[in-house]
């Protein structure tokens, strides 16, 4: 699906559009991915668009877990929208 849709694998989130992912996990490429505000999607986004034979809203994709969001005391919608608005690791060239 992906080579139809021309879209290769990032070498790193910071390059990245999109984290596909079916659980949560905190790896360093998740929490990265969340604070750079990528979408954190499932499988089924990448199928969906297969399907459509294009990117579609991935909105309806964004990766739940309620137990992992209670336990940690977020959530992800709201968590990526606040980061992608302002990224947590947004380097500023001018503080360095």
């Amino acid at each position: 699906i992906l080579a139809r849709l021309g879209v290769s694998v990032a070498s790193s989130i910071a390059d990245a559009t999109h984290f596909i992912t079916d659980q949560f996990v905190r790896t360093r490429n998740m929490l990265e991915a969340i604070a750079f505000g990528k979408p954190v999607v499932t499988h089924l986004w990448i199928e969906s668009c297969g399907q459509a034979n294009c990117f579609i809203d991935e909105r309806n994709y964004i990766l739940r877990d309620a137990k992992k969001e209670k336990e940690f005391g977020f959530s992800m919608p709201v968590s990526l929208a606040r980061a992608s608005q302002h990224p947590l690791l947004e380097v500023n060239m001018w503080n360095l």
